[in-house]
């Protein structure tokens, strides 16, 4: 809802009006007054009070005409049971009584209704008031609408101020390290050219892992902005799943050998037709090794699975380093989640990793889910749909 809704003109037809009373005569003669005075809107009635907190739990009104002597529960225990009813927090009740105790008349206004009217009743002041409550009601709730929107439009600016910082702390920090080896490393090559064939292999090795490492980041970045404005298409193409995962297993060896951990493939299928977006599924499963890896210890291990059901091939990833706390288990898909932390040789991620891979598997129709305890491991499993 928008400023201009606020301007919107209010008719008749806007108005629901609950009529409350014990006796028929007076809600017939109420709604007949009501009906000829402001022709098109609705009226409803209830013959007692616990009737009228019924209908008050399901219909939105925009005024109550209220009897307050009724044989049930009065008017000004409507009137309380119906305030305790988030909807109704801003509707306006105008008592009716036959009761010419002015008391009663102050008791009501006291306790929060709008006006009291004594029977018999002024046609016009009746109308009058009903009418001018029905546009204050309608008023109010647009306001309200548009104080909510407004909270959601300031949280969200909240939710993406804070991503921006995110974003610039990877950029500051998280990009500058590879940089700096890159740069670093190119400098001692162009000061001291005559370099043993060794070190400039090993300088070379550092500059590509570096360069990798934030080619990665970039990367990360930009399929999260993609996730993000809706833009990102699935390119599907047949595949054999199983080599996939092999190949993504070798390809993480190098690091595992670093840590000292053990990285395997178990699986019974050598073949696995999937038609799928391959780039997206291997970074997923790329997102989920690295991850075990970083949150291994040293002489741990790291096991990678594929099975098949009738209906999907799953894939596991599965290591027995440092785990999760189950308070943060609901929030490890969330981007840039305040559970963020180094790994156990101090590594660092974007923090949006996880979210990326829930994406790209929703995306190809499948799930993914997470178990995990602290101190003894975690387990991933990711379900994709055979067709």
């Amino acid at each position: 809802m928008d400023n201009e809704s606020l301007l919107l003109p209010i008719s008749n037809n806007d108005f629901h009006v609950l009529i409350v009373d014990d006796l028929d005569d007076n809600r017939t003669l109420l709604r007949l007054d009501l009906e000829d005075e402001l022709p098109g809107l609705h009226v409803d009635e209830a013959q007692n009070g616990f009737e009228a907190l019924e209908m008050l739990e399901k219909n939105r009104y925009t005024l109550v005409l209220c009897d307050l002597m009724m044989p049930d529960i009065d008017g000004f225990e409507v009137y309380n049971r119906a305030k305790e009813i988030e909807m109704n927090s801003n509707l306006p009740f105008i008592f009716i009584s036959a009761n010419q105790d002015q008391n009663m008349a102050l008791k009501g206004l006291e306790i929060g209704a709008i006006d009291f009217l004594k029977k018999p009743y002024d046609v016009t002041e009746l109308i009058l008031k009903s009418k001018n409550l029905c546009r204050l009601k309608i008023y109010s709730d647009r306001q309200f609408s548009l104080v909510d929107k407004l909270n959601e439009t300031n949280l969200h600016l909240k939710e993406l101020n804070t991503q921006k910082d995110e974003v610039l702390r990877i950029v500051s920090h998280d990009m500058r390290n590879p940089l700096g080896n890159i740069i670093g490393l190119a400098q001692i090559l162009q000061e001291v050219p005559d370099q043993e064939p060794e070190e400039i292999k090993t300088i070379a090795d550092v500059m590509i892992r570096s360069g990798e490492n934030l080619l990665a980041i970039v990367n990360t970045l930009l399929d999260a902005a993609r996730l993000e404005s809706g833009k990102i298409e699935l390119q599907l193409s047949d595949v054999n799943l199983i080599k996939i995962i092999s190949e993504e297993v070798e390809q993480f060896s190098y690091t595992a050998k670093q840590k000292n951990i053990s990285i395997r493939l178990e699986s019974p299928i050598r073949e696995a037709k999937a038609t799928i977006d391959e780039p997206k599924i291997r970074q997923s499963i790329a997102n989920l090794i690295s991850n075990a890896l970083k949150f291994t210890q040293e002489h741990g291990e790291v096991i990678v699975s594929l099975a098949q059901d009738d209906f999907d091939y799953i894939i596991t990833v599965r290591d027995n380093g440092i785990g999760i706390d189950s308070t943060q288990l609901p929030f490890v898909f969330e981007k840039f989640s305040s559970y963020q932390r180094s790994g156990t040789k101090n590594e660092r991620g974007t923090g949006l990793g996880l979210s990326i891979v829930k994406a790209f598997i929703t995306l190809h129709n499948g799930s993914i889910t997470v178990k995990s305890e602290s101190g003894k491991g975690t387990l991933f499993t990711v379900r994709l749909p055979k067709v």
